[in-house]
Parts: C-alpha cells; structure tokens; sequence
C-alpha cells in the first residue's frame, strides 16, 4: 500500500507544482503508444532513447549489490482556466541496461485504460496465466521483473513478475475536483502464472 502511494504521490506534487507555475507544458512530452512497444527482459536503454527520446531526468540506485539506472519521463501541462495542472509520468528501470521495469501513470484523458475490475473474480491463483489476465484487462500501467527498485506492492514470495493497473478519474465534489484511483497488481511466478493479486480503489 505504501509503495502505491508513494507512486500517486509524484502525480500530486507534479500537479500541484503545475498549479503555482504559468500557464503551458513543463518537462518534455512523449508519446503512450509508443510504451506497448517496450518490452521488460528485453528492451535495451538505448532502445527507449531511440523511442521516447532522452528522459527528463536519470538516476542510479542499488539493490542486492547490484545497480539499476532509473528514467524519469515527465510532463505537466496547465491550461487557463484549470485549477489542476494534468500530468504524464513514466519510469523506467535498467538493470545492466535492459528494461527490468516500468511504471506508467497519467491524469490525460486520452491516456487513460478503464479496466473492469469486476473481472478480477475470474482471476485463480495458481491456474490464471499472464494471458488469461492480459484477455480480461488489457494492456497494462507497470510490469517489472524482481528484484527491482520500482515502488510496487510487496510482492508475496515467489513473485518473479509483477503487471499494474492504475485508472485515476475526478469527480466534483463540494466544487472541487478530486482526484481518485483504482489499482490492481497481479503477481506471476517462473512459469507464468498468477501467485495472487490485490485491488484497490480510493
């Protein structure tokens, strides 16, 4: 739970940063088509470069002795009129510069991917596979392989592969727009098929 939203939290603050700036774009935008094209395991650095162009900032961490080199691809864009700067945010995590993870999120309208989450009672551990899941939701906002640094949920033990999805929507409430979330993470072993999952809405 934490680690999901520590997530939510970079779209806040970007927001909110978007809301005491001038009006127009801040970071670089990039384009969501081209995230279905990436692919964990097997994607080079150089590869996401050629695709989305540099990042808007790098850093590396380590884990387990081991060091990954993280992306951040970000961008805000306030309108005039708007109260609430919308954001696109994706980061991408490189273990000996090969695609381990990605985390997509963004509050454009265009963007979003409204899964049904009451397809989730269809969902067996030990018996759902990778396609069974992709079938009933779709393309998703994260996939990482473990280790990884990424701020997923923690995983449960055997967990090699961890799949995202994340739809944030508004409402007005009070005259205010709010913001809120619906978040589902399933958890795949060696051979593809599902340990468990979890689901969150708020």
């Amino acid at each position: 739970m934490k680690a999901k939203l520590w997530f939510v939290g970079i779209l806040v603050i970007t927001a909110i940063a978007g809301c005491v700036t001038l009006v127009g774009p801040i970071g670089r935008d990039f384009e969501k088509g081209r995230i279905k094209d990436i692919v964990i395991g097997q994607t080079t650095k150089a590869e996401i470069i050629k695709s989305l162009n540099v990042p808007f900032e790098t850093k590396k961490m380590i884990l387990d002795n081991t060091e990954y080199e993280i992306f951040h691809y970000y961008y805000t864009h306030l309108e005039e009129g708007m109260y609430i700067a919308k954001a696109r945010v994706l980061v991408c995590e490189f273990k000996n510069d090969i695609l381990n993870g990605y985390i997509f999120n963004s509050t454009f309208k265009e963007d979003q991917h409204k899964f049904n989450e009451n397809e989730r009672s269809k969902l067996e551990k030990g018996r759902t596979t990778k396609n069974d899941v992709l079938n009933l939701f779709g393309a998703t906002s994260g996939k990482a392989l473990l280790p990884t640094t990424l701020p997923f949920l923690n995983a449960p033990s055997g967990t090699r592969e961890i799949w995202t999805y994340s739809y944030k929507y508004f409402k007005i409430i009070s005259d205010t727009e709010k913001a809120y979330t619906k978040y589902l993470a399933a958890f795949f072993d060696s051979n593809s098929s599902l340990i468990d999952f979890s689901y969150v809405e708020e």
